[in-house]
């Protein structure tokens, strides 16, 4: 299997680093990606296993976009980049897309405190949130990112408020039935949002350009914090705390 694949591929490469009298104290590692088609179990063992055979290295770098497979390694050396002085540093690639004419950047910035504290994407992704209620939509960095962002977190808040399967349209119509006070037309935009943005379901989807317009995607921001407010407002009020900009 590809899973397979990967283990031998990533064993040898860490079997062979101190062939030819190297010394594993003198070398710079790079690993992109380790843990590619592994199942959980495995991704776990391939981390610890880098971590250990790699811990005297002069130095490693590790690149991953796998969401569990950075939460490995920041257990790890979250505290080392506490330290003074630092013996390690949690970087994230940021990804702005601004409205043209405007070209998509790219920069390599310390990963953002909501994704360095937290194993869940869920804060990060509301600090977006959040930050795109507060900016002038037009000239929001993020606003071609923006139906992705908001459809994740209406995903997770869903999947908390309505822990059953099923799928967005479904769970707003059960939210709806326990909530009599929610103004359905209201939830439109969001439900316009679930239908665009139904093939979405990880953090690479971030950097894809959605068909929802700038309006549309204010509109889904303004009615998914309406569908926050008055079906959990104490929960709310705790992002708006912790996930403040």
């Amino acid at each position: 299997s590809e899973g397979e694949k990967t283990a031998i591929a990533l064993c040898y490469f860490l079997s062979t680093l101190e062939a030819e009298g190297r010394k594993v104290s003198d070398l710079i590692v790079v690993i992109d990606d380790p843990v590619s088609s592994l199942d959980t179990k495995a991704m776990n063992y391939a981390c610890s296993l880098i971590r250990n055979r790699l811990e005297k290295a002069a130095q490693v770098i590790v690149l991953t976009h796998n969401l569990h497979c950075m939460n490995e390694f920041k257990k790890d050396w979250k505290g080392k980049a506490r330290a003074t002085p630092p013996t390690a540093r949690l970087l994230f690639v940021d990804v702005d897309a601004p409205a043209p004419p405007k070209a998509r950047t790219s920069t390599i910035k310390d990963l953002p405190k909501q994704l360095r504290e937290y194993d869940s994407e869920y804060h990060f992704l509301f600090q977006r949130v959040l930050q795109f209620e507060a900016a002038n939509a037009a000239g929001f960095d993020y606003v071609l990112m923006m139906p992705n962002v908001l459809r994740r977190v209406l995903e997770i808040f869903l999947a908390f408020k309505v822990p059953r399967s099923g799928n967005i349209s479904d769970k707003l119509n059960t939210l709806c039935e326990r909530h009599p006070a929610l103004d359905r037309d209201r939830l439109n935009a969001v439900e316009r949002l679930s239908q665009v943005e139904s093939h979405s379901d990880s953090l690479d989807d971030l950097i894809s350009q959605s068909t929802m317009t700038i309006e549309e995607s204010h509109d889904a921001m303004v009615a998914l914090i309406y569908l926050m407010h008055e079906v959990d407002p104490d929960h709310l009020a705790d992002l708006r705390k912790y996930c403040a900009p």
